[in-house]
């Protein structure tokens, strides 16, 4: 399995987005701490996790998944989201 980054630009704010943070909570790991974007674990490649997104969102949206190698630096989250994203790196 492979960890992948999902941003989402949401361009409508009038509509309920839940469907979609439900939906990317579904993989088998999943990290969000900041705004519409997740850090998550699959065997999904980026163009089917982009697909599998797309479903939930507005042609208008901006959609983007990226590989992550597994090194990463951050600061200012909580200590349990911080566990959370070295597990899904």
């Amino acid at each position: 399995m492979n960890s992948y980054i999902i941003r989402v630009d949401m361009r409508d704010g009038d509509r309920d987005y839940g469907k979609l943070h439900d939906a990317i909570r579904t993989f088998s790991g999943c990290w969000n701490e900041l705004d519409d974007m997740w850090v998550v674990r699959t065997s999904l490649n980026a163009a089917e996790i982009r697909d599998f997104v797309k479903q939930f969102v507005d042609l208008e949206d901006g959609v983007f998944v990226g590989g992550l190698s597994g090194e990463a630096a951050w600061r200012g989250f909580s200590d349990p989201g911080s566990q959370v994203l070295k597990k899904v790196l």
